[in-house]
């Protein structure tokens, strides 16, 4: 006996359709997508946040107060000896 071979098909208005998509996929795959549109970007600033920042980037001015302070912290812990003990008996004496 022979062979019997099936052949099973969509229907007709299924397979016009895969047709007619084939043909346009084969179409657009040979066209590059432009994909900047598609990076990431980063919102602008609006006029509030801009001014806080042009205000916060002044606070630099005050670097050399800082360093001051920080100069005379060391130098006041550094007192120490005889003129800090008469300070420090001299305080104890009128509080008693």
């Amino acid at each position: 006996m022979g062979t019997e071979t099936v052949i099973n098909r969509p229907a007709p208005f299924l397979e016009a359709a895969g047709e007619v998509l084939t043909k346009k996929l084969t179409e657009q795959l040979g066209t590059p997508i432009d994909t900047a549109s598609y990076a990431p970007t980063v919102a602008a600033q609006d006029a509030l946040q801009t001014q806080a920042y042009n205000q916060a980037s002044g606070l630099g001015s005050f670097q050399p107060f800082l360093n001051q302070a920080g100069t005379d912290a060391t130098a006041a812990q550094n007192l120490t000896g005889p003129v800090l003990t008469k300070i420090l008996c001299r305080l104890i004496n009128k509080k008693l």
